[in-house]
């Protein structure tokens, strides 16, 4: 239906925009997508896999519905960052990530967000019942989403040759859109 249309047409363009990097269970590197056409990355040749998708895309953005953006959207609209406001935008993306790594019928895991911007993917994996911890740089626009969302993001900003620190150990490391300046 044009619903599913329209999100799948989200995911293909999120796909075009951004690089994915993600590693899962220790493993090297599960993925590496980027700029391939999207049916090379996700398997929705059927009804049911379409519908699947539009149930798991509605269902985080029906549990956003508390999540008010409005005084975020004014304090922050001339900022480039703006867009990752637009949630209902960006859910479509994130539950790809989440159902390339099979993360959305799985048992949970402890996961590692690194470069969470405001922390949509935490929030998608929270929803799913994992623990998620994001790291990013110091952004007032991605600190203020993130309290909104009600995730774990701290700021710990990845440099060369410096570990990260942070306790314990994670099953799941992404790594979704980098920028290193």
């Amino acid at each position: 239906d044009a619903e599913v249309e329209a999100a799948l047409r989200a995911v293909e363009e999120s796909y075009r925009s951004f690089p994915y990097y993600a590693a899962r269970y220790g493993e090297q590197a599960v993925s590496v997508l980027a700029g391939a056409p999207i049916s090379t990355m996700i398997d929705v040749p059927t009804a049911a896999s379409k519908k699947s998708l539009k149930r798991e895309i509605a269902a985080v953005i029906a549990s956003l519905a508390h999540v008010d953006l409005d005084a975020l959207r004014q304090l922050y609209a001339d900022r480039f960052y703006a867009k990752y406001l637009d949630l209902e935008r960006w859910v479509p993306y994130n539950i790809r990530i989440m159902r390339e790594l099979d993360l959305i019928d799985a048992r949970p895991v402890k996961a590692l967000d690194i470069g969470c911007g405001g922390g949509l993917l935490l929030y998608c994996l929270k929803h799913y019942g994992h623990q998620a911890v994001g790291i990013d740089i110091a952004n007032p626009l991605f600190s203020d989403l993130a309290n909104a969302l009600g995730v774990d993001r701290r700021v710990a900003p990845v440099e060369p040759l410096r570990p990260i620190s942070l306790p314990g150990t994670f099953d799941v490391i992404t790594v979704v859109s980098p920028g290193f300046d």
